[in-house]
């Protein structure tokens, strides 16, 4: 005999929700998943704005080494153009030949542009000393201050931004007139520049 069910029953047994779809679970995301997300995106930010200061701070640090470096040559260049026109042909220092008496040339082209001038009265009457220009000269050769002023001139010029410019002679066993030029940053600067030259002025070069 079939068994009758209950109307509630029978209602129940044809109105039952249906099972949930597995894959509805996947269509979303979870509130940790999403807070998750939040996280990475928020240190990938992070990362790139870091690097991008970084690279930035690169750039001007560059840029302040150049410019330094530039100054730096272009200072150099002016010192050795000083000790090319550097001269004893008035039997004192000089950047520039002007006494028309003792120096026959006006031009560091010219080797008489740089040691006094001896006539041949001078050369007859005092012998290989000459006049007394040229014994000036002679003797700023043989006591080693022949670039004193020069070297002096050097460091009285202004000095590059954020520079020290340091010039001195090279001390030797034997006589020199060669001159050391340093320039250099401060120890704790960010943007450290070290750089040296050596510079003999032609001068020197007619020394006995």
């Amino acid at each position: 005999m079939r068994r009758h069910l209950p109307p509630t029953s029978r209602w129940l047994s044809h109105h039952r929700p249906p099972a949930a779809d597995p894959r509805d679970a996947e269509a979303g995301f979870s509130l940790v998943e999403i807070l998750v997300g939040v996280v990475i995106l928020a240190s990938a930010l992070g990362m790139a704005g870091a690097m991008n200061g970084v690279a930035t701070r690169g750039l001007s640090s560059s840029t302040v080494l150049n410019d330094r470096n530039a100054a730096v040559d272009a200072d150099i260049a002016m010192v050795r153009s000083m000790a090319e026109r550097y001269t004893w042909c008035s039997g004192a220092p000089s950047l520039e030949a002007s006494d028309p008496t003792t120096c026959l040339g006006n031009s560091p082209s010219d080797e008489s542009y740089f040691s006094p001038a001896v006539s041949l009265q001078d050369a007859k009457d005092n012998g290989d000393v000459g006049n007394g220009n040229k014994a000036n000269f002679e003797r700023a050769c043989q006591d080693g201050s022949l670039s004193d002023d020069l070297i002096q001139r050097i460091n009285n010029r202004p000095t590059p931004a954020g520079i020290t410019r340091s010039a001195a002679g090279i001390k030797s066993a034997g006589r020199t007139h060669r001159i050391s030029v340093l320039y250099q940053t401060a120890r704790n600067d960010d943007n450290p520049v070290v750089r040296s030259v050596v510079i003999t002025p032609p001068v020197a070069s007619f020394c006995p």
